[in-house]
């Protein structure tokens, strides 16, 4: 019924446009060929007055984003680079007190051995002197605490300041990092009460895939009734926000943001119009952005995972390959309502695409 419904909608569009065009026929007859002419070039002339405009628009946009985005670039990596000094100074600071400490040990024990030592030669030469109980156990005495000085000296481990120091400290650094990035690696959880009845779960609720057979669970309004997808538990206000999704081998996938008001009963097509911004792959050959004016995006290789960034403020929603970090694609709008991650692992058909979408842990 619905397909029969939007071919009549397309019929009778096209039946208006043909109407349109016949009755604009009827008027341009009954003018001259040079007034035909001198018509036609009024109305070409306006419409490149029109793209001269919205051009000149652009190129103003394009210069103040350029701008913006030369700050922010520095002002991130500015911010980087002084965490990456903060931990120069840090390491450098362990380093320093954790030289001292061992240098401090073992020059007591150096100078703990070496009065143990002589105090062993005194001893040992009143033992030559007289053979008497009271000089027996003084050497005894001695030997103890001596034997006690040495073993203290050999655990001091020099060593072990090479592995604290001198490992992988590039690798320590960035795990560091990790947690001050703004912002970092999102850890998102989906929705159960959002999930079509023929999505399943992970137990942690962190992957969906299709499940053999649709699931007897109870209805709310949250729930997704038409199209197989979930939402992220969390909706988004403000800030700016990032998660991955290992998409894998799968053949077809949506993800992206939906809106709190998106219809999640009805039949919807994704545009800012319902309140849903996805990067789709389709039949496991095309990628496309599906927003204002759907896009098919000419990339070389499908992503294994990929990258969701959202700017609540800014107005942005971008999608990435989260291997090396390359754009896919951005949709720039006015943001005015919660947002949650969309995520669908589309319908299985021939033994295909069964494989889960998964949310990427945090690192």
């Amino acid at each position: 019924m619905d397909e029969l419904l939007k071919k009549l909608e397309e019929v009778r569009v096209g039946l208006r446009l043909t109407g349109d065009r016949e009755e604009d026929t009827k008027d341009r007859v009954m003018l001259s060929p040079r007034e035909q002419l001198s018509e036609s070039a009024k109305l070409q002339m306006d419409k490149a007055d029109e793209q001269l405009t919205d051009i000149a628009q652009k190129i103003r946009a394009l210069e103040e984003l350029e701008e913006r985005a030369q700050d922010w670039v520095q002002e991130q990596l500015e911010q980087m680079v002084r965490f990456v000094h903060q931990e120069e100074d840090s390491v450098l600071s362990r380093l320093k007190d954790r030289g001292d400490d061992l240098l401090k040990r073992l020059r007591e024990s150096q100078a703990q051995i070496a009065r143990e030592r002589a105090e062993l030669e005194r001893a040992a030469r009143g033992l030559e002197v007289q053979d008497t109980a009271e000089t027996l156990q003084s050497v005894r005495d001695v030997l103890e605490s001596t034997e006690s000085f040495i073993s203290s000296a050999k655990a001091i481990q020099v060593e072990q300041l090479s592995g604290e120091c001198l490992g992988p400290l590039q690798y320590k650094v960035w795990k560091k990092m990790k947690t001050v990035l703004q912002p970092g690696l999102a850890s998102l959880k989906l929705d159960p009460n959002t999930a079509h009845p023929d999505l399943t779960l992970s137990s942690c609720l962190t992957s969906v895939q299709v499940g053999d057979s649709p699931q007897t669970i109870p209805d709310n309004q949250d729930r997704f009734s038409r199209y197989l997808a979930v939402v992220g538990a969390q909706g988004f206000t403000s800030g700016r926000h990032y998660w991955e999704v290992e998409v894998g081998e799968k053949t077809d996938w949506d993800l992206g943001v939906a809106g709190k008001s998106l219809d999640r009963k009805g039949r919807f097509v994704p545009s800012p119009k319902q309140a849903l911004w996805v990067f789709a792959l389709i039949n496991g050959g095309q990628i496309w952005a599906l927003g204002p004016l759907p896009t098919v995006l000419p990339l070389q290789q499908k992503p294994k995972r990929v990258g969701v960034y959202l700017d609540h403020q800014g107005g942005q929603v971008s999608f990435y390959d989260s291997e090396d970090m390359t754009h896919l694609f951005t949709f720039s709008d006015c943001f005015k309502e919660t947002l949650y991650p969309y995520l669908s692992p589309c319908i299985c058909f021939e033994g295909r695409n069964w494989d889960p979408l998964s949310v990427a842990p945090c690192l």
